[in-house]
């Protein structure tokens, strides 16, 4: 706790302190609760935190307690929904499962989009390889465009000579 003491000013970690154990300092480790000492005794600004903490803890404490048996009936009714939700058992003798949701329509479609995206990727990586500048240079000559420009800077991307571009264009 000294290190993160360093790297924070005193009422931030008296903040997080305040989130994590509330207002009751008995609630806080010990080390933590000395080491915060000295700042709630000279610190206006700790002092009202503290105060704050304390005010909502109050308020949480005069929340009702909710009765054991409203507790209980609500784990029958979780239990007895579970008992009713459609099962599937496997061919192989498995544990029984719950059957799979219909595959929403978008969701069919994400093995294509994954297969586009990964001839994108494998583009793109194949365009910054000097080893497929020769054969860009062979397409361009059967597509009949100008091979004067370097296509190791088209590969590249290469902004430094916009010129390359306009002629190509």
């Amino acid at each position: 706790m000294k290190m993160m003491s360093r790297t924070k000013t005193g009422l931030d970690l008296l903040q997080e302190v305040l989130d994590a154990y509330g207002g009751d300092r008995t609630r806080w480790p010990a080390h933590v609760r000395l080491e915060l000492s000295q700042l709630l005794s000279v610190s206006p600004q700790a002092r009202e935190l503290l105060a704050g903490a304390q005010a909502l803890d109050r308020l949480l404490d005069m929340a009702p307690a909710v009765p054991k048996e409203k507790i209980d009936a609500l784990a029958q009714r979780i239990l007895a929904q579970a008992a009713r939700s459609p099962r599937v058992a496997t061919s192989t003798g498995g544990p029984v499962q719950a059957a799979r949701p219909a595959v929403p329509q978008w969701r069919r479609f994400s093995a294509g989009m994954a297969a586009l995206a990964a001839s994108l990727m494998i583009g793109v990586l194949a365009g910054q390889s000097s080893a497929i500048a020769p054969t860009v240079g062979e397409i361009a000559d059967a597509a009949g465009l100008s091979t004067s420009a370097d296509t190791q800077q088209f590969a590249h991307f290469d902004d430094t000579d916009p010129t390359v571009y306009e002629e190509a264009l």
